[in-house]
């Protein structure tokens, strides 16, 4: 069988010819952004594959779809949500890769004051919503999803720490350097509990 990086590069290479299902303005985009982060999805999908790819995703963010819909293609049950997924409606179809709509997606950046994810969580049960919340560490991440009823199964850190003077001074404030990497993977799988 052909390794799953051969598989999905030709899947993903492939879905250039579906520029012309992107709507006009946003085709530019949609091309430069594939080409682009091709390395990226294909690191991501090993690192999946390596821990069990399958089971039920979600995929937070979905437009512009280039990760989405090779996860379909790989086989897993994947659902995506997005603020504004009519925006590449009729590449979805195609691929009969569902997509929800939401209303708010929130990414922060960035450390602040805000409290611990666990504590933040559990005002959903006193007062209906999460509190505030910020960009949390791995650490703290990895006990949320335990919290909630979650097995982490790993972690890994991607990207690299700049070289020179900048990087010796990173190296010192942030041992773990999990701060000054590009991308964190986390992966967790439902527990008995949850």
């Amino acid at each position: 069988m052909e390794p799953l990086r051969d598989r999905a590069l030709a899947f993903l290479e492939s879905l250039r010819a579906d520029a012309a299902l992107i709507p006009g303005a946003l085709r530019p985009w949609w091309l430069e952004y594939h080409q682009g982060h091709i390395p990226r999805y294909l690191d991501t999908l090993e690192f999946m594959d390596r821990h069990g790819l399958g089971g039920k995703m979600l995929e937070v963010g979905s437009v512009p779809g280039h990760f989405t819909v090779p996860l379909k293609n790989l086989g897993c049950d994947v659902r995506g949500v997005d603020p504004d997924p009519s925006r590449i409606t009729r590449f979805l179809a195609k691929y009969d890769v569902p997509v929800d709509c939401v209303d708010r997606l929130l990414f922060l950046f960035g450390r602040d004051y805000q409290g611990d994810p666990v504590q933040e969580f559990s005002l959903m049960e006193k007062v209906g919503h999460m509190g505030h919340v910020r960009l949390y560490s791995a650490d703290e991440a990895q006990r949320f999803l335990r919290h909630v009823g979650f097995e982490v199964v790993t972690v890994a850190y991607r990207g690299s720490i700049r070289g020179g003077w900048k990087g010796k001074v990173l190296r010192l404030l942030d041992p773990k350097r999990e701060r000054w990497r590009e991308y964190v993977f986390l992966l967790a799988r439902k527990g008995a509990t949850a």
